[in-house]
């Protein structure tokens, strides 16, 4: 009952049957066909009745817009990488073909089928067959350097076809279950600090050892204990207090971390698990009565409910740099005037952490104003996301951050970057790990901090006009087809400066509404 067309509306001329090297395997899948089997032909020379392949040389290898319909009938525009064969009809044959995709030529009246499904009677036989490389990433050998970004852009959408494909022909493609929150594993740079948390935690306990806040419950075991496989009251994890900083896990290791760690105070003390709801539940409700000399960091291996801006969920598989770090900041100093420039600190913190390492420096990661991490002005790599309270003359700030390290689908990753960058340059420059960049932004942000405390905004703002994306961006003021500007600047609190000849420079902020916050700004009415 699908409502896609019936392929045959762009008929080419001079059709001739795409041969095949193997006849006896074209026979056994036919015949499979025919029996009610289901077939996923990429880029093969099977070709089932109703159909022929015919040659495009040019197209081998060549980055090509494929226009996909869906079940519902909506239209997804992708890049792939294109066969040299395309589909087309043959009206001898049986056999009921429905087109569901095709490239786009070089003319806008040529287009090409390159995904089709065939049906064969009553049985239920079904085949869905690509002349477009579904299955390559982006970073394959076979994409030519020039392709790398174009199809990481849609790579995202390649994954949506091939779900599609793939459940059309009866396959689940449901994401496996979630796993459940893992035990926390308290960890430290120095057993000092590790000894003095574990007190100032046992102040917190009830009787029963339990540490209640908002989102958690956290029961303090020790590592034999955890062994025995205590009871927990329901809801509530496992705080292991005494696991060794010796031991590592796929996604993080303590000592990788402690050897990058540069700062004083932040990130000295770790919650560490391995499968989190989100970092930010780990330290919600237990920061507010922080000793100011605790550096207090939560890490996960992976989150499950993660929280992007605007309530956004984040979900994050394994190779994605997950923290929430504690930080205090008195009202009274130039930072606690301006809070609003704690999330730009964080993501150039991010972008500093990679781009400082020697041999590192020309990877094409930048800031994206207000809180994002991108790959040059492309693709979202990561964010951060700040929550505050006031206590007397103290901002007790939670700085969340995630960002993409080896995670390399469905989007972009760190380690992409560092990839392509080796192929084009012939160098070899290691791949990063989540510990290490984490250690190394943590430290940068402290370093940021320190600047800004000591100097303002002046003291950090050229290092951020280095990094980020905006010099020279024009946007339109209020809506679509407002008053366009110039990007200019980030003003004291933070803002977004823009010049336009209606209004000179003005601050301005995102009204909240759109998921780009470079679409609707909304002039500031200055106090």
């Amino acid at each position: 009952g699908s409502e896609r067309p019936l392929a045959g509306e762009h008929q080419a001329p001079g059709s001739g049957r795409g041969g095949s090297s193997h006849p006896q395997l074209q026979t056994r899948f036919l015949t499979y066909l025919s029996q009610g089997g289901r077939v996923l032909g990429l880029a093969s020379t099977l070709c089932p009745a109703g159909l022929c392949l015919e040659a495009r040389e040019r197209r081998r290898g060549q980055v090509s817009r494929l226009s996909f319909t869906r079940e519902d009938s909506t239209e997804l525009q992708l890049s792939v990488l294109a066969s040299e064969k395309v589909y087309i009809r043959d009206t001898q044959g049986g056999g009921e073909v429905e087109l569901w995709g095709e490239l786009k030529g070089d003319s806008p009246h040529q287009r090409d089928m390159v995904v089709v499904r065939v049906t064969h009677g009553g049985d239920g036989g079904e085949a869905v067959l690509c002349q477009a490389h579904l299955e390559t990433a982006p970073d394959s050998q076979n994409v030519p350097p020039e392709g790398f970004d174009e199809l990481k852009v849609s790579n995202a959408l390649r994954y949506e076809v091939l779900t599609e494909i793939l459940t059309s022909l009866g396959l689940s493609c449901e994401l496996s279950q979630t796993p459940p929150p893992s035990p926390v594993h308290l960890l430290a740079t120095s057993q000092e600090a590790k000894a003095s948390f574990v007190n100032w935690l046992q102040t917190r306990a009830d009787q029963k050892g339990l540490l209640k806040s908002s989102n958690a419950s956290l029961k303090m075991v020790s590592c034999s204990e955890l062994q025995d496989a205590p009871s927990l009251p329901d809801g509530s994890l496992a705080l292991v207090t005494n696991s060794s900083e010796a031991q590592s896990w796929p996604q993080f290791s303590m000592e990788t971390y402690s050897k990058n760690l540069k700062s004083s105070v932040l990130g000295h003390t770790l919650l560490y698990a391995e499968v989190a709801t989100s970092t930010m539940d780990l330290l919600q409700g237990l920061t507010l009565h922080l000793p100011k000399d605790v550096g207090l960091i939560a890490i996960a291996g992976r989150q499950i409910q993660g929280r992007g801006r605007g309530g956004n969920a984040w979900l994050s598989p394994p190779g994605c740099a997950m923290f929430t770090l504690s930080l205090q900041v008195s009202l009274s100093s130039r930072l606690g005037q301006r809070i609003p420039f704690l999330q730009h600190l964080v993501a150039l913190a991010v972008v500093e952490a990679v781009r400082s390492l020697p041999g590192y420096q020309d990877l094409d990661l930048r800031v994206k104003w207000p809180n994002d991490i991108y790959y040059g002005n492309l693709m979202k790599l990561g964010g951060v996301l700040v929550t505050s309270t006031v206590i007397g003359s103290t901002f007790h700030l939670l700085i969340g951050c995630g960002f993409n390290v080896t995670n390399s689908n469905p989007t972009v990753c760190i380690n992409d970057l560092i990839q392509q960058h080796n192929a084009q340059q012939g160098c070899s420059l290691p791949p990063l790990c989540c510990a290490q960049i984490i250690a190394r932004s943590v430290s940068f942000l402290e370093a940021l901090i320190c600047s800004f405390q000591q100097g303002g905004p002046d003291a950090v703002l050229p290092t951020y006009y280095k990094r980020w994306l905006h010099s020279g961006t024009r946007v339109r003021l209020w809506s679509e087809d407002g008053v366009e500007a110039e990007v200019v600047g980030l003003d004291h609190n933070g803002f977004l400066q823009v010049h336009s000849k209606e209004q000179g420079v003005v601050s301005v902020e995102p009204d909240g509404n759109s998921f780009d916050m470079l679409k609707n700004l909304v002039v500031i009415k200055q106090r």
